[in-house]
């Protein structure tokens, strides 16, 4: 297996964005982005031999500074939802950006998927790992504490994905990070409304209409 890095785009403040592509014996191409931690692109076989492209992105990074809906990015600090964008730790309030409805999301607009991470490449016998560092500053978007991530992707000969998650803090603070892609296992070609999805799972976190936690747990047992 191979990797290759070529320029992605430039950003307005000058800094270049590099794009960073995997590709196996078997056929796999995955290809993701130091801006954001970004999949941008995974091709790989059908049952058939077809190789197709299965991962909703864009081919530029012009299109990605455009605005949308968090494709394929790293999110961070929290993922999902803050209600009403404030916390309180030890008895401190703090107040993030609200940016979905009353709530803050996806740790404001300005976060780790915005980011420009440093980069490094790993070889390793059958592997081949893309590992990304941030560090989130106190307070960066209400946040309290510095906040050391970092994000290892591994392709492997068999084909696999693995995303390992490491963040390390220097006070109290929330973190909960999540790569966010998007899939279609039809190349595109059906939506995914006839596709299958298996959890093992008894029992789910109910949430309100804003999609905030309500702390109850609903039954999903053999459903």
């Amino acid at each position: 297996m191979k990797i290759t890095e070529r320029l992605f785009g430039e950003l307005p403040n000058g800094n270049a964005a590099k794009l960073f592509t995997f590709e196996t014996e078997k056929e796999l191409t995955i290809s993701i982005t130091n801006y954001g931690g970004i999949i941008t692109s995974v091709l790989m076989p059908d049952r058939h031999g077809v190789k197709e492209e299965i991962c909703a992105g864009f081919d530029n990074l012009s299109n990605y500074l455009k605005g949308h809906p968090h494709f394929g990015v790293l999110v961070g600090r929290y993922a999902n939802r803050i209600a009403n964008g404030k916390f309180a730790i030890d008895g401190k309030i703090y107040n993030l950006p609200i940016n979905n409805g009353p709530n803050h999301l996806h740790g404001g607009n300005n976060g780790f998927h915005t980011k420009l991470w440093n980069y490094k490449i790993e070889n390793e016998q059958n592997r081949i790992s893309l590992i990304l560092s941030h560090t989130s500053n106190h307070l960066e978007e209400g946040y309290p504490g510095n906040l050391e991530v970092t994000v290892k992707y591994t392709i492997a000969d068999d084909n696999s994905l693995q995303i390992h998650f490491t963040a390390k803090t220097d006070m109290p603070t929330h973190v909960n990070l999540t790569s966010h892609g998007y899939f279609n296992l039809s190349g595109f070609k059906e939506s995914i409304s006839k596709h299958k999805l298996m959890l093992n799972a008894k029992r789910y976190i109910e949430v309100n209409k804003n999609q905030i936690p309500t702390g109850q747990l609903a039954n999903c047992e053999n459903t």
